[in-house]
C-alpha cells in the first residue's frame, strides 16, 4: 500500500519568491538566505545548529531546482501534486533515497558467483528487479504508458543471448518517473549497470574467448602470408632477358652464345640478320 500523502513545501516559498521570479531574483534569493541560515552562522543569527542545517539544505534543493530551466519547467507542471504529496519523487513509494544504489558500487557487497545468498548473481538481481518493480509500481499508480519487461539477470548456466539483452535493457535505461532529477537517476542506474557487467564473469568469459579467437585469426594469417613468401623465394624466376634470331629460329640464353651465333658463316655472306629481344618465360 502507497504511503499517505505528506504536503511538501514550495520552492518558491522556501526562497521566498514569486511564481514569475527571474532567474536574477533566484540567486539574489538564494545568496541572501544561503547567507542567514547557513550553519557556520546559526548562532549569531539566533538559528538552532540542528534548524540552520535542515533550512539550508532546504534552500539548497529549492535553488538546484529553480535555478535550471528543465527542473523548473518540470517542477511548474507538477506543482500541485508535488505540494499535496501526490508526486512520484515525494512518494515514499517512489523515492529513489529508498534504494541506496551506492553500497552496490562496491566489491564488498557480494561474495562469489553463486545465485544465492551474498552470491554476484543473487545480489545484483535482486537490486535490478527491485529497480524493474519500482517502475511497474509507477506506471501503474500514475497511469503511464507500460513498462517494457526487463530481461532476467541469470546465472552462470544462462544463454548469453540472455546475457546480453540484460545488459542491453538497462545500459539503456530510461525510467518512466517523472521527478525533475530523471536525468541523474537514468544515469546512475546505468552506471550501476556497467559497473556490474564489468565484473560479470559470463562477459569476461566471452570476452576473453573472443580476444583469443581474433588472435588465433590473426597467426593465422601471418602464417599463411609467411608461407606464400616462402614458396616465392624458393620458386625460380619466371622470367628473363632472352635473344632471339628469326632467321635460324633459335633462343640464346646469354650475350656469348649470340655473339658466336653472330659469326657463323650462314649469318656473315650477307643473309640478313633479324634480332628481336623480348622477354619470354624461361626456366634457365
Amino acid at each position: 500500500m502507497a504511503a499517505a500523502a505528506v504536503p511538501q513545501r514550495c520552492f518558491y516559498e522556501i526562497l521566498g519568491i514569486e511564481l514569475t521570479a527571474t532567474d536574477g531574483e533566484i540567486r539574489a534569493a538564494f545568496r541572501s538566505l544561503a547567507l542567514k541560515v547557513h550553519p557556520d552562522k546559526a548562532l549569531q543569527n539566533g538559528i538552532s545548529q540542528e534548524n540552520a542545517t535542515v533550512r539550508f539544505k532546504e534552500i539548497i534543493r529549492a535553488y538546484e531546482v529553480l535555478s535550471d530551466p528543465r527542473q523548473r519547467s518540470l517542477y511548474d507542471s507538477r506543482r500541485s501534486q508535488i505540494l499535496n504529496g501526490f508526486d512520484s519523487s515525494s512518494s515514499p513509494e517512489f523515492r529513489d533515497s529508498d534504494i541506496n544504489l551506492g553500497p552496490y558500487f562496491c566489491d564488498s557487497i557480494y561474495s562469489g558467483d553463486g545465485d544465492t545468498g551474498k552470491g554476484f548473481f543473487r545480489v545484483y538481481a535482486d537490486i535490478f528487479q527491485t529497480l524493474f518493480q519500482q517502475e511497474i509500481a509507477y506506471a501503474q499508480t500514475m497511469v503511464t504508458a507500460p513498462v517494457c519487461k526487463a530481461p532476467l539477470f541469470g546465472n552462470l548456466e544462462s544463454p548469453y543471448s540472455q546475457v546480453a539483452a540484460f545488459y542491453d535493457y538497462w545500459l539503456a535505461f530510461s525510467t518512466v518517473k517523472d521527478f525533475w532529477w530523471v536525468d541523474e537517476y537514468n544515469e546512475r542506474v546505468r552506471q550501476l549497470a556497467q559497473f556490474v557487467k564489468n565484473r560479470d564473469r559470463r562477459v569476461l568469459q566471452r570476452k576473453k574467448k573472443e580476444e583469443e579467437e581474433e588472435k588465433a585469426a590473426r597467426d593465422r594469417l601471418r602464417r599463411e602470408k609467411w608461407e606464400k613468401e616462402k614458396l616465392k623465394s624458393k620458386k625460380p624466376s619466371g622470367t628473363s632477358r632472352g635473344l632471339y634470331c628469326t632467321i635460324c629460329c633459335k633462343k640464346f640464353k646469354s650475350d656469348m652464345h649470340w655473339k658466336n651465333h653472330k659469326r657463323c658463316k650462314k649469318h656473315r655472306h650477307g643473309a640478313k640478320i633479324e634480332i628481336q629481344i623480348q622477354i619470354f618465360d624461361s626456366l634457365y
